[in-house]
């Protein structure tokens, strides 16, 4: 065994380099996260707290995350503050919180999925939608619905209502009204415990605002005024005030303009209220356009000087935001360049590794071959005679006892042979000719269950209320015998036959159309 140290050397380097080719995991079991500072601040943003507020309470969850002093999630906080950013139109500083935020997703091989993941991959479909970049919403879009999909369905429905958006904004009507569809779909057959009811309804009322914003006909006005009147109706204490200048609008193309201005002027009041300046200035110009229709000249020019001011904010606004979608757009290209090099220097470096790998093990087993070459040789003729010699003494001992197993496995078989012959041909007979059973009735059943193993104890279990002469009865059809020999096994006459086979029926539960033979004749045996 000189040559042992070597093989152990060999495996050992080979041992080191695949380990250095393998992804670094943190963790070997999915880590168990708890709830804290990123619950509070969606508690904080959800019942009305200031942005500012919610917002340090979730950078704080960031920082202590960051320093390894918190057990939250890693995805969850960042995915909430990038999602924190992204809703308040800061879309480049949300970029990083993203992208750190799928870093982490990354990071850790078999991470158990959760509701995270999908918020995350939702977010980003939204995020890449508002860059104007459609195919990577559906992307991420798709990958959200897949989480969703392996956990259940969980959020299926919001998942299917953002997608509306990225089909709507980009002009395919047909498939944003198909993705309502699934949304309603994926919300009633939902597991959790929400109201679908609700729900049902907000995907309706956005149906609505769809349909009124595509030109459209007398028969789907109807249909969205109808649809927007329900969410009222389903929950009386939401604000629902974007809603209602829908529904103000809708009501002005069915011809009931005075209702229909009115709901359209108070949303708009109620818009200016909640300080939601592009809403407002979106119904203003739909009440603007409605004033101009209906010739009320003097409420436009009471209207004009403010739409005008809004606008010039919407202008400059828009601006700004198309200037930050461009810086955006072009960090999240010179992010993808990164992560492309990455992965190309990832994979020439697995590529190296693999040759050295290779080469090693090949190395290994042309040294290993070479000393067992050598230390084979070097023995061979010492031990050939001695060798030839065993092999002869082992041969013929090994033939010798071949020779007896055969004999005495011959033997045994015809034993056998005699054995199964004698319990068949009395196994058939009993079973395939008819004769008064009399005090042979429990030979019968064992011969029966001998050949058929399952066929009474399924038939037993599946219907109890069957007793053993019921069972032996039914044996009997099962084996294909007339109601003649059915009579000749039992001792009884064919009328007592005929009345058992009622009382089978009945407890078989059959219809007057089932055949008793062929239900019992194609059960298994």
């Amino acid at each position: 065994m000189r040559f042992l140290p070597i093989l152990i050397a060999s495996v050992f380097l080979i041992l080191l380099i695949c380990g250095g080719c393998s992804r670094p995991s943190r963790e070997s079991k999915p880590a168990e996260y708890e709830q804290g500072l990123t619950e509070q601040a969606w508690l904080m943003a959800d019942t009305g707290a200031s942005f500012d507020e919610y917002l340090a309470v979730q950078k704080e969850a960031v920082r202590l995350m960051r320093g390894g002093m918190s057990h939250e999630d890693p995805v969850a906080v960042l995915e909430q503050m990038a999602y924190f950013l992204f809703s308040a139109g800061r879309l480049d500083e949300a970029l990083p919180y993203f992208n750190e935020a799928l870093d982490s997703l990354h990071a850790i091989p078999g991470r158990r999925e959760s509701e995270s993941v999908i918020q995350l991959y939702g977010d980003l479909s939204q995020f890449y939608e508002r860059l104007g970049m459609p195919g990577k919403a559906i992307e991420y879009s798709d990958s959200a619905m897949a989480v969703s999909r392996r956990l259940g369905g969980v959020l299926m429905g919001d998942l299917w209502r953002f997608r509306t958006q990225i089909y709507a904004n980009n002009g395919n009507t047909p498939e944003a009204f198909k993705c309502f569809d699934m949304a309603y779909d994926a919300i009633r057959n939902c597991r959790e415990p929400i109201d679908t009811t609700l729900q049902l309804a907000v995907i309706d009322a956005e149906r609505a605002n769809l349909i009124l914003s595509r030109d459209p006909s007398r028969d789907s006005v109807d249909l969205a005024v109808s649809l927007l009147r329900n969410i009222s109706a389903v929950d009386e204490y939401h604000d629902f005030t974007e809603y209602d200048a829908a529904l103000g609008y809708g009501l002005y193309l069915q011809g009931n303009k005075e209702e229909g201005i009115g709901m359209m002027e108070s949303a708009v009041d109620k818009l200016r209220e909640l300080g939601d300046l592009e809403m407002t200035f979106l119904e203003m110009r739909r009440l603007i356009e409605v004033y101009n229709r209906e010739k009320m000249f003097d409420k436009v020019s009471r209207l004009y000087n403010e739409y005008n001011l809004l606008s010039d904010s919407m202008s400059r606004a828009r601006h700004n935001l198309d200037l930050m979608i461009a810086k955006v757009r072009s960090d999240v290209a010179a992010k993808e360049r990164e992560n492309r090099m990455l992965h190309e220097k990832l994979q020439d470096k697995h590529h190296q590794n693999l040759v050295i790998v290779a080469a090693s093990i090949f190395f290994a087993i042309i040294a290993a071959l070479i000393i067992i070459v050598s230390r084979r040789y070097s023995l061979k003729m010492k031990r050939r005679r001695d060798a030839e010699r065993a092999r002869r003494i082992s041969a013929e001992a090994c033939i010798s006892e071949a020779h007896n197993e055969r004999d005495t496995a011959l033997e045994r078989i015809e034993t056998i042979k005699r054995e199964i012959s004698g319990q068949i041909a009395t196994s058939t007979d009993i079973l395939y000719r008819p004769q008064p059973l009399g005090s042979n009735g429990g030979q019968f059943m064992r011969a029966f269950n001998a050949m058929y193993p399952r066929y009474a104890e399924d038939l037993r279990r599946d219907y109890p209320s069957l007793t053993d002469t019921d069972l032996m009865l039914c044996m009997l059809i099962y084996l294909k015998h007339t109601t003649e020999e059915i009579s000749d096994y039992l001792n009884i006459s064919r009328a007592s036959v005929n009345s058992a086979r009622y009382r089978i029926r009945t407890k078989l539960k059959l219809t007057k159309e089932d055949d008793l033979n062929k239900f019992l004749q194609t059960r298994e045996g």
